[in-house]
């Protein structure tokens, strides 16, 4: 589908994604962002540190992230900061030489050989693309990895990238774990390079230079779609639009869709179930890597609906993007705002 003629655009929700694509397509079209809070809001992390709420204002980003973006902060005069990250073997290790007698026992010896040996061995397996279509579980099991590294290496170090238990960890395809940890920089021993902004000045300077209609306090209640217009119920007033984009959680797009088809229900409904294990709020993140906001629930079946989610755009007038779209929150975030840009012949 795509959409060359100037339209009446309704954005619902002020993501990063949200954001991105407001101020791309305030350009060439008439944009409404809906926020239901009173202002956007300039923290990209809040959590709970010695019983205190503290908050960050930092976005930090991968090197690999799409080019488009870094034009998009450039555009901006935003300033990139360079910086680097002990690696997670690193930093690890030296908590885990504080309890001596812990460290030097049978079962942490072995653990630490295995954690020096892991990466270098998932690097291999990755470029020579073997246990494709196994398990994780079933790729640890296969080098004999014992309980101890699973259990205190292996999965904290794949939870700082995606939040969900042990047991959905282990179900999850090595291939799409092994892939993402290398990405992240977390299958090396040297530092990891990333780069950041301060989120306060990103969103001052998106919103001072974007052409859209910002409504704070418009929380939207329901979205009627019809062959040709869109109608957004919010506590105050009807209006109509000729498009809609959801750059919400999928859970919570669900339920504004007043008759969601059979396709939106079976792919965003993947995401209703809360995860139990989601404490994004109330523990500090200990990298960078673990400040950006997590998917609300990470299985094998919604890895395979993240693969389905892009063939929802364009339908009933309904496009969608946010941090479900991938493992990688930020990076994956931009890239499906890029894809619904895309749409509307529109580049950030």
């Amino acid at each position: 589908m795509s959409i060359t003629q100037k339209s009446k655009i309704a954005i619902v929700g002020s993501s990063l994604s949200g954001l991105l694509a407001a101020y791309a397509l305030s350009r060439h079209h008439d944009v409404a962002l809906f926020e239901k809070n009173p202002e956007i809001s300039k923290t990209k992390h809040t959590f709970k540190k010695d019983g205190a709420i503290q908050k960050q204002s930092i976005l930090y980003f991968s090197p690999d992230v799409a080019r488009s973006f870094y034009r998009t902060l450039s555009q901006l005069d935003l300033t990139r900061h360079k910086k680097k990250s002990p690696p997670y073997c690193l930093s690890y290790l030296n908590t885990f030489f504080q309890h001596p007698k812990k460290a030097f026992s049978k079962p942490y010896l072995r653990m630490l050989f295995e954690i020096l040996c892991f990466p270098t061995r998932a690097k291999k397996d990755l470029l020579q693309q073997r246990f494709a279509t196994q398990s994780i579980a079933t790729y640890l099991n296969k080098y004999a990895y014992s309980e101890t590294f699973i259990a205190e290496y292996f999965i904290p170090l794949t939870q700082t990238i995606v939040h969900t238990d042990r047991h959905e960890i282990l179900a999850l395809p090595a291939q799409k774990v092994l892939q993402t940890l290398k990405r992240e920089g977390l299958l090396q021993h040297s530092c990891v390079r990333y780069q950041s902004i301060d989120y306060d000045a990103y969103v001052n300077a998106i919103t001072t230079r974007w052409h859209a209609i910002c409504h704070v306090n418009s929380a939207v209640l329901r979205v009627q779609r019809n062959v040709d217009t869109i109608q957004v119920q919010t506590a105050t007033e009807l209006r109509q639009f000729d498009y809609i984009i959801f750059a919400i959680s999928a859970d919570k797009t669900l339920k504004l869709l007043e008759t969601p088809s059979d396709d939106e229900y079976r792919l965003l409904s993947e995401w209703s179930k809360e995860d139990p294990t989601n404490t994004s709020e109330d523990t500090a993140p200990t990298s960078p890597v673990e400040t950006e906001q997590r998917p609300s629930r990470l299985s094998p079946e919604t890895l395979h609906a993240q693969k389905e989610l892009p063939r929802l755009n364009g339908k009933n007038r309904s496009f969608f993007c946010g941090n479900y779209f991938g493992l990688n929150p930020l990076e994956d975030e931009i890239a499906s705002a890029i894809q619904v840009l895309h749409h509307f012949n529109c580049q950030l």
